[in-house]
């Protein structure tokens, strides 16, 4: 289609997490580029990401080789359930239009006739890792609303700095609730687990807990660790069984972020507090 076609460069990135974005430059998709740029899109298929899309708006004009070439990573990724967006510019719509055996590759006798599945772990992981990918202050401010709606008064300072301890844990915006709800509220019901585990902890476990995390010198994740462990040693219990006690006394679950950084933020004196009243 064009007697001397310019060389065309190719480039990816990731727009978000599980989709990919392939570009190609401006130029013609020509023979000397089709194998790049049908090798680059081939890796991206081989990543099985939730969607790929191509970018040919730069090109000026496209080759039969060029066309033959997007069809094959088309009709690939249907076979791999991926989904696959190509952005053409109007040289290339016109162009795909009348090839050959192009529309019959796309028949609807050619779709499976099994009744369509919503792959919900595919949607799971990637809000997961889409949770991941934000930064600490844009988390904080789409889980205010999680916790206001469940009737959690925030402190947006203190929510900003539990983001690291729950980023990772969260698969769902609405699970901040339950990892959470013990910084901003001192109404601490134990669940039944939490519960099972205060009553199994050894007599006094939990008032020498007390004492000894009031006298910690500093309140800080790394010296509350020291005196949990020290706590622990002293009873003869692994730090499992040695932390649990204290962490359903404080959160009122046996689930928590991770318990030295949890009580930093808590503070000592409220930590304190719930430590001496689930001792009784």
């Amino acid at each position: 289609m064009c007697s001397a076609p310019t060389p065309v460069s190719v480039s990816t990135d990731d727009i978000r997490p599980g989709i990919v974005r392939v570009r190609a430059a401006a130029g013609t998709l020509a023979s000397f580029a089709v194998a790049e740029l049908g090798s680059t899109i081939d890796a991206a298929l081989a990543r099985r990401p939730w969607g790929i899309v191509v970018d040919l708006r730069p090109l000026d004009a496209v080759t039969p080789a060029g066309l033959g070439m997007l069809v094959r990573v088309a009709v690939a990724a249907g076979e791999l359930d991926i989904g696959l967006s190509m952005v053409c510019p109007d040289v290339l719509r016109s162009a795909l239009a009348p090839q050959p055996g192009l529309i019959e590759l796309f028949d609807l006798t050619r779709v499976s006739s099994n009744p369509a599945a919503f792959d919900t772990e595919k949607l799971t992981w990637l809000n997961e890792r889409y949770i991941q990918s934000l930064g600490d202050d844009e988390l904080a401010a789409r889980c205010v609303h999680f916790l206001v709606e469940a009737g959690v008064g925030v402190d947006p300072g203190l929510l900003r700095r539990a983001m690291p301890l729950v980023k990772e844990r969260m698969k769902n915006l609405s699970e901040v609730v339950a990892l959470l709800r013990f910084l901003f509220s001192d109404d601490i019901t134990p669940n039944e687990k939490a519960a099972t585990i205060l009553a199994q902890a050894p007599p006094g476990y939990l008032e020498e807990a007390a004492t000894a995390l009031e006298q910690t010198t500093r309140w800080e994740a790394e010296p509350i660790a020291e005196t949990l462990d020290q706590l622990a040693k002293s009873a003869n219990l692994s730090r499992t069984k040695g932390w649990q006690p204290i962490r359903a006394a404080v959160t009122g679950s046996n689930i928590s972020p991770p318990l030295p950084e949890s009580l930093d933020l808590l503070g000592r004196e409220r930590t304190v507090a719930r430590v001496r009243a689930a001792a009784g």
